[in-house]
């Protein structure tokens, strides 16, 4: 059974399809996948992971010559 888009409801090959992040459950084709009305929020999702991974550098005094 081939994946079809939920708003025009055609069939899509596995290149094609866009899977949201908002649902697992909803793909898109290329033509609608930005006229969904997204409820994820990617600018929260990518600060939180960049707050996660950020490394802290901590520089030492440096000694006078």
């Amino acid at each position: 059974m081939k994946k079809k888009c939920v708003i025009c409801q055609k069939k899509l090959n596995i290149i094609y399809q866009f899977k949201c992040k908002c649902s697992d459950e909803h793909i898109f084709c290329n033509k609608h996948r930005n006229d969904h009305n997204c409820t994820f929020d990617y600018k929260q999702s990518h600060k939180q992971f960049i707050a996660e991974n950020n490394v802290n550098i901590e520089f030492s005094k440096l000694q006078k010559i």
